[in-house]
């Protein structure tokens, strides 16, 4: 289990730059050529699990959090793009079209 988050970001502050520094190990400006220890590079549904249910669970959160599951906040957001399907380069253009918190569109 990896928590991931952007606390301490190696990106700008953004969950589509955060998954896209996870998945490629390196930042939109293509450094470090080829990545960064790339050994250690997680894959997208890891990436995705780090940003969601692993997360929730690092802070105790696991029953309210990370996961869309009866009796949870139904938090989440529609993308415009499917960030586990389109090509890595892609990823850090991926916008937000809906986010909701506990179930109301904002």
């Amino acid at each position: 289990m990896v928590a991931l988050g952007t606390d301490f970001p190696v990106e700008d502050v953004s969950p589509f730059l955060t998954f896209y520094a996870a998945v490629s190990r390196k930042d939109t400006s293509g450094f470090p050529k080829g990545g960064f220890q790339v050994e250690e590079a997680l894959s997208r549904e890891e990436t995705l699990k780090g940003m969601t249910i692993w997360a929730a669970y690092s802070n105790f959160e696991e029953d309210e959090k990370g996961s869309i599951d009866p009796g949870k906040f139904a938090d989440f957001v529609i993308y415009d793009k499917d960030m586990m399907t389109v090509p890595l380069e892609e990823i850090p253009s991926i916008r937000a079209e809906q986010t909701f918190v506990n179930g109301v569109v904002r």
